[in-house]
């Protein structure tokens, strides 16, 4: 076992590096001239809070007041912030949970729903008096609906695109006000039961929201 046994001081007798010996050791086991002895007894926080004086060790008074031992209020307010934020991480698990249901969770992915969601407005505006063209080069996107087997037809790959952006919407809608409430039920809560029961009608609401928006 090794102890802090001697220290390199500046000008003031004040220590700026602490090193260690082995139990055993003695004065004469100093690595050499410009190192002071430290007694056995000090602690490495007794140290850094000392200044040796002609050999002595003696308490520094240039360091600032110990900081007072906090309050068991401020342990509780820490406590319960901390309770807020894993909550609040627990509220966005939650959401992006929800969102890989209905969404496909790859890098990119969300601009080929937006682009597919244009191609398919886009054909069905121009399909008002009658179906426009089935033209690949500009709309490769309902095209690749047909080539997957998804749809028969241009027109029924732009309907159902359309129709799924639009529940989508709606989902997407009731999900942020849930993920809302969720925010403001914590900010406001006081306790770990208010958490808790916080936490719970989120998992309620986004049961119900499922409920209502069937994955699949």
């Amino acid at each position: 076992m090794s102890l802090i046994r001697w220290a390199i001081l500046d000008p003031t007798g004040a220590p700026v590096r602490l090193g260690t010996l082995p139990a055993s050791a003695s004065a004469a086991d100093l690595p050499d001239a410009d190192v002071v002895w430290v007694p056995e007894a000090m602690s490495r926080e007794e140290v850094w809070a000392s200044r040796c004086v002609n050999g002595v060790w003696v308490p520094r008074a240039d360091l600032p007041p110990p900081e007072p031992e906090p309050t068991a209020a401020a342990v509780a307010a820490r406590a319960l912030e901390a309770g807020r934020r894993e909550a609040r991480a627990q509220v966005l698990e939650a959401a992006a949970h929800v969102q890989r249901l209905y969404l496909t969770d790859l890098p990119g992915q969300t601009l080929v729903y937006e682009h597919k969601r244009l191609q398919a407005l886009a054909y069905l505006a121009a399909s008002a008096d009658a179906p426009a063209p089935e033209d690949a080069e500009v709309y490769p996107l309902l095209a690749s609906e047909l080539r997957a087997g998804r749809a028969g037809s241009y027109w029924q790959a732009a309907q159902v695109i359309a129709y799924r952006a639009g529940v989508w919407t709606g989902l997407a809608a009731a999900l942020d006000a849930a993920r809302y409430r969720a925010d403001d039920a914590l900010a406001a809560a006081q306790d770990e039961a208010a958490i808790a029961a916080a936490l719970a009608a989120y998992a309620a609401a986004l049961d119900a929201l499922t409920a209502t928006y069937p994955p699949g």
